[in-house]
């Protein structure tokens, strides 16, 4: 199976911008789960936007004497430190595969509906009821979750 981990924020901590060369820690969770899916035997390409910029970007890599290869050659350095092997980085995703990213949204296969308006639809009717038998402890949880699913949409 192929999987696509973004860089800034989902394999290393998104810090803010502070340039190219700027690479932030790993996130361990994220690390521990690229290496399971290797030892499995599962194709794991790194997607960045630090690839993709044009001459309007804010940023460019010139500034940094990098080029296109540069950064790559960072990034693989990062991910061989972090990761124990270089891995393929690219700017977009090409063909299927499952992708990993702080930014995506899922949707539900043929609904048109995201993961979290149905988390956030159950969630619902589930305060609903806690609420009418007076399940204060589990109003409370599911008050939190919500709160947490809010986040993610509200990114």
């Amino acid at each position: 199976m192929r999987r696509y981990v973004d860089f800034d924020g989902t394999l290393a901590e998104d810090t803010g911008w502070k340039g190219f060369r700027h690479l932030g820690k790993p996130i361990p969770e994220m690390i521990k789960k690229v290496k399971e899916w290797l030892e499995e035997g599962d194709e794991v390409v790194v997607h960045t936007a630090r690839l993709t910029w044009t001459s309007e970007s804010p940023f460019n890599p010139a500034d940094e004497q990098l080029d296109r290869d540069g950064i790559i050659a960072l990034l693989e350095e990062w991910c061989l430190t972090n990761i124990g092997q270089k891995l393929p980085i690219i700017n977009e995703k090409h063909g299927y595969g499952l992708v990993y990213d702080d930014w995506g949204r899922h949707v539900i296969r043929n609904t048109g509906i995201t993961a979290n308006e149905l988390l956030l639809s159950i969630i619902k009717d589930h305060k609903s009821l806690a609420k009418l038998d007076n399940e204060r402890y589990a109003f409370s949880v599911l008050s939190d979750l919500e709160n947490l699913v809010n986040q993610l949409e509200n990114k």
